[in-house]
């Protein structure tokens, strides 16, 4: 009976914790340069999401982005950036994040924008688990090309756009 306990203890243990997000005290940010020097910050204030952690690692993240969240305190910009040549939000509501392979302080992902789904690799900055709550930090930079992100004055900006994300989760 003893053998038995100590079985079952051990098997519990070693089940994975999934953390749901926590948007409201979540970050989506991103910053892109214009016109060489001038940098443009913005947010995305809808999302959602899952992180599977399994013995302290994180091992699945899944993720949805509502594209017509987007931010960055310009009313017409974030119109430009909803509109056909961005996020075309009409056809593309939303971006979809999925984590497919942890290493050490990588992560590689499949990020899908307006039905184009790219390999996109990003740092682990930071991991904080405490109890039932975890935070993470990850950060990468995304080729706006790769998602034919080309809307008005996509000339003059940089095709490097600086993604982080402050993610706050708990289990249920």
């Amino acid at each position: 009976m003893l053998k038995i306990l100590f079985i079952l203890i051990l098997s519990l243990s070693a089940i994975a914790d999934t953390f749901t997000v926590q948007s409201n005290s979540s970050k989506i940010n991103f910053s892109v340069n214009k016109l060489l020097f001038i940098s443009v910050d913005g947010k995305f204030t809808k999302f959602n999401g899952k992180i599977i952690v399994d013995d302290n690692t994180v091992t699945s993240i899944s993720g949805i982005v509502d594209a017509g969240s987007v931010n960055t305190d310009n009313k017409k910009r974030d119109e430009d950036l909803v509109g056909e040549g961005y996020f075309n939000i009409a056809q593309h509501q939303y971006i979809d994040f999925k984590a497919i392979s942890t290493e050490d302080n990588e992560l590689e992902a499949t990020i899908t924008i307006k039905g184009i789904t790219k390999k996109v690799s990003f740092m682990i900055d930071e991991m904080i688990l405490t109890g039932n709550k975890l935070t993470l930090k990850i950060s990468s930079v995304v080729n706006k090309e790769d998602f034919m992100l080309n809307g008005p004055f996509s000339s003059v900006i940089s095709n490097d756009v600086k993604v982080s994300a402050t993610l706050v989760a708990y289990t249920l």
